[in-house]
């Protein structure tokens, strides 16, 4: 369970958690999220035989902000990743990503 006040905070509401929970690409992500085309940094994926991850890293409020997911028999990890501008590398955002699993 995720305090209300943390997503509050984000701007993320637990409704958009569960939406994206069932997203099947990073472009559903990225209209749920609402974010707009200029303000996307990179959108990716991987689809395994065993699992799929989402990704969409995008500007956000003066902030870069990655949302992450791990699917992977019928369960879900969403991982919000928030930082400053060029406080993180492109290849430290790759890496938080390709470590996402459980």
């Amino acid at each position: 369970e995720i305090d209300s006040s943390v997503l509050g905070e984000m701007n993320v509401s637990k409704s958009d958690l569960l939406k994206i929970a069932q997203t099947e690409s990073e472009k559903d992500m990225q209209k749920i999220l609402k974010v707009r085309d200029e303000d996307v940094i990179e959108m990716g994926n991987v689809h395994m035989s065993r699992f799929n991850k989402y990704l969409i890293r995008y500007k956000h409020n003066q902030l870069v902000r990655m949302v992450a997911i791990y699917e992977r028999d019928c369960n879900c990890i969403i991982q919000i990743t928030e930082a400053e501008e060029n406080i993180l590398s492109d290849k430290q955002y790759k890496k938080i990503f390709s470590g996402l699993s459980y």
